[in-house]
This record gives C-alpha cells, structure tokens and sequence, in this order.
C-alpha cells in the first residue's frame, strides 16, 4: 500500500498570465505575489487573504491550457519507477525547482494529467494555505472508465473511500479522503463521454451565482450551473478566456 498522498499545489499554466490573472481576480479575487522564475519569467503565486492558493506558470512549448494538481510524494523518483510500472505516462524527466522542491509531470493510465512533487521550501518559508473565500473547496475527477481510475488512486496515493453514491444514470460518485488535501476529492464517470479524462478544482466563493455573472463579464463562459448539487452546496463550472477549466462552489450554510 502506498503512503497517504494528497493534493498540496495546484497551478495555472497559461499563455497569457497577465490576461489569467486579471480574469481571476475579478471573478475570484485573487491577489499576486512575483518570485523569480526560470528563463526571465516570473512565478505567480496566487494568494486569497495573504494565503497561499496555487500559481501561475507561462504555458511553453505547446503546453495545454488548464489547471493541474501536484500530488505529495516523498520520493519522487522511487514513484515514478512505481506509477509507470502501473500504466502512468512520465511527460518530463523529474527535476529539482529551487526554492520549491523537485516534481516530475505525468498522467494516470486514463491520460488525466498530474504532477507529483515533494515540497522542499527553505526553512522558515512553508507556505500557508487560504481557507474560505479563494481557497480550494475540492478536487473532482473525471474519466470514461472510473472504477480502474479509482483503483489506481487508492493503491498508488493511499485515497482512502469514504462514500459512494449511486446518480443512477450518471453512474457512480466516489468520495475519497486524503492526508494533507487542500479540498476533499470526489470520482465520478465523465459527463461527456468524447471528452478527455481530467482533474477538475473548485474554488471557493461567498456567492456562486455573483461570481458566475464576473465570469461572462470578464471574457469567460459558463458552462454548467449555477445550480444546487446534493450535498446542497451550490456549484458553477466555467472556462477562464485563455480556455482554462475550473469551478466555483459556494459552501452549503450550517
């Protein structure tokens, strides 16, 4: 059985920054704090409340638009060995990011991309992560073939089920918990079947149905919602205007 993983970075990779990170602080309210980043090109750290969320990194060499979660390992070239033993793809060789710690881009036997990283930020520098308003509310999967998606996750990241719900046509809904998950995880059959398996995060927000209005407003699209799901939170999935998946949920009261 694997050590317990989780969720402990998720990151923006964009080609446009400048027009992401206007987009997102209007609809989400983010604010940006620079470090210096490789090739001249600095790192956008992503912050709600002087808190950490995620970052922004400049898409290169035909990088795909979107979201992407690092998953926790503490030996980054011991699971790589692992997880591609298992099916998994390694897009890059690992390597070490100073100042931040060393990761290796892969995808999971399905094709829905990941990055595993172990965390090495100077002492004194760990960050310390949003709560509430900006922060990340969940982790949602989607793949064509869910019951060996979720296989792979709970063998090789230590996912642990917490519930299962059947959705009747819409097949079934997997809850997993996690160790050091910034947001809980949910698994379920992709509700559009031609579409490509994916990593999905929502993001916090006071009022759903607000924010979905910022999203038209600042050059997005909604695509779903905003609607009520049935642990009577409310949700809303959107593309960013560079064509970025995510999500906003509003947190059921009490």
């Amino acid at each position: 059985m694997a050590e317990p993983s989780g969720f402990v970075w998720h990151e923006l990779v964009t080609p446009d920054p400048k027009a992401a990170l206007k987009f997102y602080g209007e609809v989400i309210g983010w604010t940006v704090k620079e470090v210096p980043g490789g090739g001249g090109e600095p790192y956008r750290m992503l912050e709600a409340n002087g808190r950490g969320v995620g970052g922004v990194f400049k898409a290169q060499g035909g990088m795909p638009t979107g979201w992407v979660g690092y998953l926790f390992s503490s030996d980054v070239d011991r699971d790589v060995k692992r997880l591609v033993a298992s099916g998994a793809q390694l897009k890059r060789p690992p390597e070490d990011v100073p100042m931040a710690g060393r990761l290796a881009p892969m995808t999971d036997p399905q094709g829905a991309g990941f990055i595993l990283f172990n965390p090495k930020p100077p002492p004194g520098q760990e960050r310390q992560f949003a709560t509430g308003q900006g922060s990340v509310a969940w982790n949602e999967y989607y793949a064509s073939d869910l019951d060996p998606a979720v296989a792979f996750y709970r063998e090789h990241f230590g996912f642990k089920p917490v519930r299962v719900t059947d959705m009747g046509d819409k097949g079934k809904y997997h809850v997993l918990d996690t160790t050091g998950t910034r947001g809980s995880i949910g698994m379920m059959k992709n509700p559009q079947p031609k579409a490509p398996p994916m990593w999905v995060f929502y993001f916090q927000v006071d009022d759903v149905d607000a924010a979905a209005k910022k999203v038209t407003a600042a050059g997005g699209k909604v695509l779903h919602g905003p609607m009520e799901v049935p642990t009577g939170d409310r949700v809303a999935m959107a593309f960013d205007p560079q064509g970025g998946m995510f999500a906003l949920m509003q947190p059921k009261k009490g």
